[in-house]
């Protein structure tokens, strides 16, 4: 057994090591643009019509998808039907994720929608006599203002909370 796997790793070594050197071979690469590093693909002349794209995450954003040109030009998208006769870079097109900032005030329930990383301000409002100022999540006293990496659900209070 330990034999085979020994094997099954200098095969690997090999491969990395010397990828492929000739024109049966196409070497995709990704250009994840801040995402999770992906490695290069391999895909060898019986292997081109079997191309799946790799999925990639970057915190706060969306993959929209590949492009052969870093400027995104629409004809350059790639899809898993895509056939590559050549190296190729793949660039990753992200945008940013958008979350919820939910308010409870009493009876009424507030949303906003807020991108990632954007800064967002409480607003201090009167409803029904009430004058909301203090906002809490979880029993703990919030800011007045807060930086968004993902939905928040608040309750706002007309007084401090002890």
């Amino acid at each position: 057994m330990k034999r085979i796997v020994m094997f099954i790793i200098s095969i690997l070594i090999f491969v990395f090591l010397f990828g492929c050197s000739d024109k049966d071979c196409v070497v995709i690469s990704y250009e994840v643009n801040g995402g999770f590093i992906l490695n290069d693909q391999y895909l060898f002349n019986d292997e081109r019509n079997k191309f799946i794209l790799l999925e990639t995450k970057k915190e706060g954003h969306k993959l929209i998808g590949w492009y052969t040109d870093p400027y995104f030009t629409p004809f350059s998208r790639v899809t898993n039907d895509s056939v590559f006769n050549e190296n190729t870079t793949l660039y990753a097109k992200w945008e940013l994720e958008t979350y919820i900032v939910s308010i409870q005030y009493d009876d009424v329930e507030k949303k906003y929608f807020v991108k990632y990383g954007e800064t967002f301000t409480f607003e201090k409002l009167t409803y029904k006599d009430r004058y909301y100022q203090f906002f809490y999540k979880n029993n703990n006293k919030l800011p007045d203002t807060i930086i968004v990496t993902g939905d928040i659900y608040v309750i706002g209070s007309t007084e401090e909370w002890s």
